[in-house]
Parts: C-alpha cells; structure tokens; sequence
C-alpha cells in the first residue's frame, strides 16, 4: 500500500470515528508517548500532512497489515 492510499484510508476511518463519536459525552483517545488526542485532532494531524499526522498513518497502515479483513 503507497503512503497516499495508506494516507487515504486513514483519512476515512478517522472521519468515520469522529462522526460515530460526534454526540458523545465522551471521546475516546489515542494515548502514546507524549500524545492524547481525540480522532478529530489525529484527522487534522493527517489532513496537515505532519510529523504526528504521518505517524498516526503509519500505524493504521501497521494495524491494515496485522488484521487485513478488518
């Protein structure tokens, strides 16, 4: 998979956790090293095209790998 299309499917899988959680009373979030962000903050990392934001695509391409019929 290309850094576009990893890139691309990170994009929609983010927008799909930010509408499913967009009522809630609590969001969930993504803890790790120095980082707690919320899936709306990881979707604008990734949309920014940052250091974060590539890092965040990296590991959905990471997870696609581990578990392909997901």
């Amino acid at each position: 998979m290309d850094n576009q299309s990893s890139r691309d499917l990170a994009i929609k899988e983010l927008k799909l956790l930010v509408k499913k959680y967009a009522d809630a009373k609590e969001v969930p979030r993504a803890i790790g090293g120095p980082y707690n962000l919320s899936p709306q903050e990881m979707l604008r990392e990734v949309e920014n095209d940052t250091e974060i934001g590539r890092k965040i695509v990296e590991a959905f391409r990471s997870l696609k790998q581990q578990f392909p019929q997901i």
